[in-house]
């Protein structure tokens, strides 16, 4: 178990209630409604124009877009705290010196995992498959490395740490609360299932890494410098390889 004692650890956590937690998933999710099916019918339908890889971008970006909304509505406008409501305090150099590390020592270990699981060309092949759509023009690309990097890392780490891991934290030690936060994390991304037991793995335990490293920065901005830096590098390889 990882030493759960140290001095004000929780007090610097900020009081996000279940209530508040519930509401921004709830209330958030009504952009991946939005994006993943009402926007697709008014295309096939005829009311709107899109190609279908412009289609995706912007049905991620609705989602993302739903959260973040929902936070600023239920965590960020109720208190006085503005964004540190969320934990977008300012921290140390130092963990940002340490995040940009953690980027690209996850990618290694990643690279060697797949490897190891006898998945690694699999996996590459999947990924230039999923990255080779949005090569038909620069627009759409650069919307791919936007969304999946600062985009979906800023979004992603208010909601599965500054949110969800707070909550958890509140009433469970860090271990328990960094397991489960990972757990609901994997679960979100569906997609990782698609990659077997190596693809899930490699998401979980990223997911543990960045809860502890907002564990002992206080601060979510080394977490999303980590996870949009790991997420840009990993884009970029399958661009590469495609």
């Amino acid at each position: 178990m990882l030493n759960d004692t140290l001095p004000n650890n929780q007090a610097a956590m900020t009081a996000i209630s279940g209530r508040q937690t519930l509401a921004v998933f709830l209330v958030g999710s009504l952009g991946i409604a939005i994006g993943y099916f009402g926007l697709p019918r008014l295309v096939s339908n005829g009311f709107v124009q899109l190609e279908s890889t412009l289609l995706h971008l912007i049905a991620d970006g609705l989602a993302y877009g739903g959260f973040l909304v929902a936070a600023w509505i239920f965590v960020v406008k109720p208190r006085d705290q503005g964004l540190k409501a969320l934990g977008l305090k300012g921290c140390e150099v130092s963990f940002f010196v340490l995040a940009g590390f953690l980027a690209v020592l996850w990618i290694i270990v990643s690279s060697l995992l797949y490897s190891i699981m006898g998945v690694w060309e699999a996996a590459l092949i999947y990924g230039a498959g999923e990255v080779a759509p949005y090569q038909k023009t620069y627009a759409l690309l650069v919307g791919l490395f936007l969304l999946a990097g600062p985009i979906a890392a800023l979004t992603e780490e208010i909601l599965f740490r500054g949110i969800l891991y707070t909550w958890l934290r509140r009433h469970l030690n860090v271990t328990i609360a960094a397991l489960l936060s990972a757990f609901l994390f994997t679960i979100a991304h569906p997609s990782v299932f698609v990659g077997g037991v190596a693809a899930i793995l490699d998401t979980s335990l990223l997911a543990i890494l960045l809860a502890l490293l907002f564990e002992v920065s206080r601060s979510l901005w080394p977490g999303i410098l980590a996870h949009a830096l790991y997420n840009t590098l990993l884009l970029s390889h399958y661009l590469y390889q495609g």
